[in-house]
């Protein structure tokens, strides 16, 4: 899966975790699975998009309102509709929100027309992960659908309404008998969940062109996404829904079947709920090895990212953990230890290979081209080969490196140095200029200049560079 699919995955995951956590709200404070909760999200998107395209709305003035209005129409819902449903089966409710969900498609067509919708970004530029940009509009998805989480736990467990709100889901009767208004209660937090609904339609809607069947599969996906932490679990059915998103746009970018991410969600639906029920120390160590990895996988970073094998040695950790704990409970039994002995030698086996990868530069970075090619793949491996004598070999990496990544002033650098071994000082003159242009303050460059111009006889100039160089190293040290 590349890296722009896997972000893709994570924008639409978090829609959807963001309808998960809301339904599972709204499921332990009034025991209904709500179907509605999609409609929601979908006028969200469409009222947004006709406030801020249609009537020119600031954007930002177009999203607050979106999502106070969406907000107060959950309210309107409890009110009309499931209040006076309180009493009935619960097979009873789930139908009622169909049909309300249906309802809200109808009134949303008639509203806003037939077209497909497209709403302008609420924040626009991006972050670099490697070839890949990662839009803020993307990472807003993440960002909300984390720091909702955080304040609905916080609500739930901080303030006065949290604790009721907890009281009516152990037991919603008790609550009533003890003077805890439960239908206050309730309508508090269909407000909620309608809010968490609003503000994911109003972040998806500027992704893509959206109708109202767009919507259809979020509500599978936030279903399934809830079923997964059982209905109560805010955190399960968090990474529930991110899980889904990434299976859906993993399925897309392998393939061209139609349908296909269809089934992929389904799928991963079923695998998730057969993990929490029959397996769940393999998801612990699944999402562990997740949340560990995530601070090095470039969401964020400062200059240059690349793939490395380092960067999975502590995430590994949770399952050489369980792996130990597996042997501890099964090593009295005689087919574990077939089993252990075939664990190691396979482990083994793979250690050699891994050893024939890191036998030198050139193999590790030829090995880095054929896993993650990246433009300081090209030209660290033209350094490799510059190093061993063989600079005709190095150059052609130095120019694609250059072809991925125009702005690497290493590459240019280190093509300078190929050429000048060569004794091609004019050449590496201007590929040395070249490097300084994107770095000014490329001490290296500036060194290797002054070399080429003395051996070239300008000397005045190669002084110059010298001088350059040698300021630049003594900035760094003070």
């Amino acid at each position: 899966m590349t890296v722009a699919a896997f972000i893709n995955g994570i924008a639409v995951g978090g829609v959807a975790a963001l309808l998960a956590v809301g339904i599972s709200q709204i499921f332990t404070t009034s025991g209904v699975l709500n179907f509605a909760h999609a409609g929601f999200a979908m006028v969200a998107a469409y009222l947004y998009a006709w406030l801020a395209a249609t009537e020119h709305w600031p954007v930002g003035w177009a999203a607050l309102a979106t999502v106070v209005i969406v907000s107060l129409l959950g309210t309107l819902a409890e009110w009309l509709v499931l209040r006076r449903l309180a009493d009935a089966p619960f097979i009873t409710k789930v139908i009622v929100t169909l049909g309300l969900y249906v309802f809200m498609q109808g009134a949303t067509l008639q509203l806003f027309g037939f077209d497909p919708k497209k709403a302008p970004l609420l924040f626009h530029g991006g972050v670099s992960i490697g070839a890949t940009v990662a839009a803020y509009q993307q990472l807003a998805i993440l960002g909300a659908g984390l720091a909702l989480m955080a304040g609905l736990a916080l609500f739930l467990r901080a303030t006065r309404l949290g604790l009721a709100t907890r009281s009516c889901a152990q037991d919603r009767a008790t609550a009533g008998l003890i003077g805890i208004p439960t239908r206050a209660v309730s309508s508090v937090n269909w407000t909620i969940g309608a809010f968490m609904a609003a503000v994911a339609g109003v972040l998806i809607a500027p992704l893509a062109v959206f109708t109202v069947d767009s919507f259809s599969i979020y509500l599978v996906t936030g279903i399934g996404a809830a079923l997964f932490g059982g209905l109560t679990g805010l955190t399960g059915a968090f990474l529930g829904g991110l899980v889904l998103g990434v299976a859906q746009n993993w399925a897309i970018a392998e393939s061209s079947q139609p349908g296909i991410w269809a089934l992929a969600i389904f799928v991963a639906i079923a695998a998730l709920l057969l993990l929490r029920r029959r397996w769940p120390w393999l998801l612990a160590a699944w999402a562990a090895y997740i949340v560990m990895l995530l601070p090095v996988v470039g969401i964020a970073h400062n200059g240059p990212q690349i793939a490395a094998d380092r960067y999975t040695y502590l995430p590994c950790l949770p399952w050489a953990i369980l792996l130990g704990g597996l042997v501890s409970v099964l090593w009295r039994r005689a087919w574990s230890i077939v089993v252990a002995a075939v664990a190691v030698g396979c482990l083994a086996w793979l250690t050699v290979g891994q050893i024939r990868v890191w036998r030198d530069a050139e193999t590790l970075w030829t090995h880095a081209l054929v896993t993650a090619p990246s433009a300081i793949a090209h030209s660290s491996l033209g350094v490799a080969l510059d190093e061993r004598g063989r600079p005709e070999e190095a150059i052609p990496h130095f120019r694609q490196a250059l072809r991925v990544n125009p702005r690497l002033a290493h590459a240019e650098n280190n093509w300078g140095i190929a050429l000048a071994k060569q004794g091609r000082w004019e050449d590496a003159a201007r590929h040395y200029e070249a490097a300084l242009q994107i770095d000014p303050r490329y001490a290296e460059a500036h060194a290797n200049l002054a070399l080429a111009l003395g051996r070239l006889g300008r000397y005045a100039d190669a002084q110059r560079h010298l001088e350059q160089a040698r300021a630049i190293l003594l900035s760094r040290t003070r």
